[in-house]
């Protein structure tokens, strides 16, 4: 895992980011942190591969809760769309403030050579929305791995979108 943002880079090879005392990501107001995963969107790939109009939420309404925990997961204040100028994501980032978090994580996909995929939360966070910025430090998790049928138990080796990693130039 590759963490960037706010000037701050990890090693590529470590599992997480230091926060701690004296740590980089201290340094520069990171106290905690929530992970910002982007699949919660509509996108060209999750059309393809998945089919039209598939997101996370596809998968999360697919599975078997407790009556409770389904009620929460099509609450509003839950649930989300975020094809609106970055609304979402500043809303995201102020409730994220008052429940003490001083940043988020996105989980952002490269697979080199210019080759990315779900970035409207990125587009967000760094555009702000309008340039009204989103309130909160922000900082990349790079998920180097290609995409893949086997979160879903297809173990054929279908690869999607393949990572390529190039020269260290295209890091």
């Amino acid at each position: 895992m590759l963490l960037l943002g706010m000037g701050v880079a990890s090693s590529p090879y470590s599992a997480s980011a230091d926060v701690g005392p004296g740590s980089a990501l201290a340094a520069c107001g990171v106290a905690s942190a929530a992970i910002y995963f982007p699949g919660f969107h509509r996108s060209v790939d999750n059309d393809r591969f998945w089919g039209r109009g598939w997101t996370e939420w596809t998968h999360l309404r697919s599975l078997e809760y407790d009556e409770l925990t389904q009620k929460a997961a099509r609450h509003p204040a839950v649930y989300y769309d975020i094809w609106d100028d970055g609304q979402t994501l500043r809303r995201q980032a102020s409730q994220a403030r008052e429940a003490g978090l001083s940043a988020f994580v996105f989980y952002h996909y490269w697979f080199g050579k210019g080759r990315t995929a779900l970035t409207r939360p990125l587009e967000d966070a760094i555009l702000g929305g309008n340039g009204s910025g989103i309130g909160i430090n922000f900082f990349f998790s790079w998920a180097n791995e290609p995409w893949n049928r086997r979160w879903n138990g297809r173990s054929d080796g279908e690869i999607l979108i393949p990572q390529i990693y190039g020269s260290q130039s295209e890091w």
